[in-house]
């Protein structure tokens, strides 16, 4: 096959494309495959790790609102009831992310049946048997016993023991050490009264007991220190008292510890039944999703490691591939034109002594080095021929001169010369007509070498083009990857909430062991199950900061990416000026195409010229004929033209000189 150097410039920049186009489909592929990796974390694993660990927290809400109704808190009912119907949201939720496989179907199943069994248990032996307006009542009484009254009377207490500490301290009679004793008796009874009086709440045995046993403790002390007391102040210490009295027989009627304990048994028995046996599936079933988006999240940053290489790789080859090929191309067009120019300058300086141009490729310029070859193979052979009839003509000249002084004897062979030299002369203008075909088929293969100059010129064109939509793509991809970071950003923003929600809980439980605290020993396990609650929420804390981590890895590897892909569109722009720089070699490749063209043109009007030259002399050897043929007659005009021939001759010769054969 012709390679023409339209076509190696075709098939050089076509294997630059290929390799560009292989490097944008790999990273396409690699980009797509990171794009369902990062859907999959999004849209299943992601949302799988928030929906079990929201099931996990509506468990411990509803855990936590069984227990606050039998500590009489409002609107506790209602929380388990929203807490309830959130539960049952998330799960049906779950189900439709979560159903892929069996083990996970019955999972699901499991956890609705039980969770559905632990709000029975609660409705039928809590809020169906507990009365929570009761226990909220004896709350509301107690507080006003030991805020209102308890203090009331602890401080007139007060008031006595100060005035009989400063009697005392003036007469230290047995009537006022005794008052002094009674007083600090009955201020001792009445916060052992008050005390009782709350452990009675907690469901503390015997507090109802120890009370009653304090109370008549106390009216002996005080039916003692009634003479010690004024009338009047005797008079208020015994109505707080029996007011204090009266509401603990109020709250010793209404409220009866024994149900409280009961249903708060009966809440850790539910949660124990029912909770506790799917609470650690659960745990697990979000610890496999959140291991599953971290594999994902790990695949996804191989994948977007191997695509980065992988498009500097091609791209830095791409760029080595293409300046090697423009260097390429411009050394051998260069060096090839620079020996036709010189081999074309020495011709028009008339040296047709060098040796013919060495033709090692079949393209344009190669055409070009054989046209200048035989052109200056027809012009030796042409200035050859010109020597030789100048030679002969030189020769008829002084043949004529001689026929001029012996006319009579040398007109018939003056005659023959003249033959001679006319026939000479014909052959001389066939042999310049055949120069002159010679350099007009020269100058048309110069000139189409010009064209396909040009169309190298308009092919280098085509390839900047395409290496500029290569780097639009790469701008593209960047942009995609730049869209992968901000949903990065938006999986944070929702790691952000379930983090919210983990602190919540914590907070809650911290609150339930605070209250576990001040119920006593009842509160015990209360607080044991506030301690898992708040395990619960701190290990929820620690997945989603881990989730958390690996999503700030992710943003960190797009914007990674994102700045690689900016480099190698900056490298494919440095490809493109290559290749502009290519192009503006070959528009000089043109220029030059152009001048040897006019060389050759200039070549054809000398061979033109040099035909008419010949057509006058063969006029002259017609005239010389003539005047052989009357040479008695007219000896001293063909005297005069045969010296006029003798000049021509020299004239001839001057111009045969100029040229080195």
């Amino acid at each position: 096959m012709k390679l023409t150097i339209g076509r190696v410039l075709s098939l050089s920049f076509s294997a630059v494309l290929l390799l560009m186009f292989i490097a944008s489909f790999v990273v396409w592929q690699k980009q797509h495959s990171s794009i369902l990796m990062a859907t999959e974390v999004a849209d299943d694993d992601v949302p799988g790790v928030v929906l079990y660990l929201q099931l996990l927290d509506e468990m411990s809400d509803m855990h936590s609102a069984a227990l606050a109704f039998t500590l009489a808190q409002p609107g506790a009912k209602a929380d388990f009831n929203a807490n309830f119907n959130e539960f049952k949201d998330f799960h049906s939720q779950l189900v439709l992310l979560e159903s892929s496989t069996l083990e996970q179907r019955q999972l699901l199943a499991k956890a609705l049946a039980n969770i559905e069994q632990y709000a029975r248990a609660i409705e039928q032996n809590i809020f169906n048997v507990y009365s929570s307006e009761k226990e909220q009542s004896a709350q509301n009484l107690y507080k006003q016993t030991y805020f209102e009254t308890g203090i009331e009377l602890k401080k007139l207490l007060t008031e006595q023991k100060i005035k009989t500490l400063d009697l005392v301290s003036e007469t230290a009679s047995s009537e006022n050490i005794s008052r002094l004793r009674f007083i600090l008796e009955l201020e001792d009874e009445t916060d052992d009264l008050l005390t009782f009086l709350g452990k009675y709440l907690s469901g503390i045995d015997n507090a109802q007991r120890d009370f009653l046993e304090d109370s008549q403790e106390f009216k002996q002390y005080l039916s003692q220190l009634s003479t010690h007391l004024e009338p009047n102040v005797y008079q208020q210490i015994d109505g707080l008292s029996k007011t204090i009295l009266k509401n603990a027989e109020t709250i010793f009627t209404t409220l009866t510890p024994a149900a409280k304990t009961k249903a708060q048994l009966a809440v850790f028995k539910a949660f124990e039944d029912y909770l506790k046996p799917i609470e650690s599936l659960i745990e697990d079933a979000s610890a496999d999703e959140i291991r599953e988006a971290k594999l994902g999240v790990a695949n996804l940053k191989v994948t977007l490691n191997s695509a980065t290489n992988t498009l500097f790789v091609t791209t830095f080859l791409a760029i080595i591939i293409g300046i090697f090929i423009a260097w390429k191309l411009a050394s051998s067009i260069t060096t090839r034109l620079n020996v036709l120019t010189g081999q074309a300058g020495a011709i028009a300086k008339g040296n047709l002594s060098l040796t013919a141009i060495n033709v090692t490729q079949d393209d344009e310029l190669g055409e070009l080095a054989k046209s200048i070859n035989v052109m200056q193979t027809s012009l030796q052979h042409l200035i050859s021929e010109i020597s030789k009839v100048s030679r002969d003509v030189a020769g008829a000249s002084q043949s004529l001169t001689v026929a001029s002084q012996q006319i009579n004897a040398g007109s018939q062979e003056q005659a023959l010369k003249s033959h001679q030299i006319a026939t000479a002369a014909e052959e001389m203008t066939a042999t310049v007509n055949n120069v002159a075909m010679q350099t007009q088929e020269a100058a048309e293969q110069a000139s189409e070498a010009g064209r396909a100059a040009k169309e190298g010129g308009v092919i280098m064109s085509n390839a900047v083009q395409s290496s500029e939509r290569v780097a639009k793509l790469m701008s593209e991809i960047a942009n995609t990857v730049s869209s992968l970071g901000n949903r990065s950003v938006e999986i944070g923003q929702v790691i952000s909430v379930i983090t919210s929600i983990a602190e919540q809980t914590n907070l809650l439980a911290l609150n339930a062991a605070i209250e576990a605290a001040r119920a006593g020993e009842a509160g015990r396990g209360f607080a044991v199950v506030a301690d898992e609650v708040r395990g619960l929420a701190e290990r929820t804390a620690k997945a989603t900061k881990e989730v958390s981590d690996s999503i700030t890895a992710i943003q960190k590897e797009t914007e990674t990416a994102v700045s690689r892909m900016h480099r190698g569109t900056e490298a494919v722009s440095e490809g493109v000026e290559h290749s502009k720089a290519a192009g503006d070699a070959l528009e000089q490749i043109v220029g030059l195409a152009a001048i040897v063209n006019d060389m050759i043109q200039s070549i054809a009007g000398a061979a033109e010229e040099q035909t008419a030259v010949t057509k006058e002399i063969t006029h002259d050897i017609t005239s010389i004929s003539d005047i052989a043929n009357d040479s008695v007659s007219q000896t001293a005009s063909a005297e005069q033209t045969a010296l006029a021939l003798g000049n021509k001759v020299k004239q001839l010769e001057g111009l045969i000189a100029e040229f080195k054969i």
